[in-house]
């Protein structure tokens, strides 16, 4: 906890910790133990405190003594995965953007199993936005392009020097003895995603 930063906006504002209390509507031994660090802030208080001091809430979660992620890494779902595992490009009116894990970069892209009857149903696959060669990806889930169509699958070697098998998560082969045009492997798997 910065209690020296958050008593410089205070006296910048004017305003006294009991004065402050009222506005938050917080007991102001509350209020106190807060700016002291001695009591935990909830993000409703930090939102509350960040209007107060007109200043952003990251700023004042990070003074707070909260990790705060300033660069959050934002992922568009471009993709809807069927029973079939084929994934069918969204019209860009559908286009939406959603958080990415820390693991994934700029420009990852998403797509999402639509099968409401599937236990997979919502689930967003978090993908690299790199079309690569799947010699690079053996064994590993991707999205394969193979003759304008795009599935979802494990790149596996098949008999046949330089082709390969794709296999569906649940094991059963989508595509055997082909050349993908390209590969973009998975990076992060986020379940049950409904809304």
């Amino acid at each position: 906890m910065d209690t020296n930063w958050f008593k410089q906006r205070l006296a910048e504002k004017k305003l006294s910790q009991r004065a402050l209390s009222k506005l938050m509507e917080l007991d102001p031994a509350a209020v106190s133990l807060m700016l002291r660090g001695m009591r935990r802030m909830t993000a409703a208080e930090g939102q509350q405190l960040a209007v107060i001091l007109g200043f952003d809430f990251t700023e004042v979660m990070r003074r707070a003594g909260v990790q705060v992620t300033e660069d959050i890494t934002m992922a568009t779902v471009v993709g809807a995965i069927d029973s079939a595992h084929n994934v069918m490009p969204l019209p860009p009116a559908m286009h939406r953007t959603v958080v990415a894990p820390p693991e994934c970069h700029a420009g990852t892209l998403v797509h999402q199993v639509r099968d409401r009857g599937s236990l997979r149903d919502g689930w967003m696959y978090y993908v690299s936005p790199i079309q690569e060669d799947p010699s690079l990806h053996v064994g590993r889930l991707c999205i394969v392009g193979i003759d304008k169509r795009t599935h979802l699958g494990y790149v596996t070697a098949a008999y046949l020097s330089g082709s390969y098998t794709i296999m569906s998560i649940s094991g059963e082969e989508i595509a055997t003895e082909v050349v993908p045009d390209w590969v973009s492997p998975v990076l992060w798997i986020k379940p049950n995603v409904h809304g």
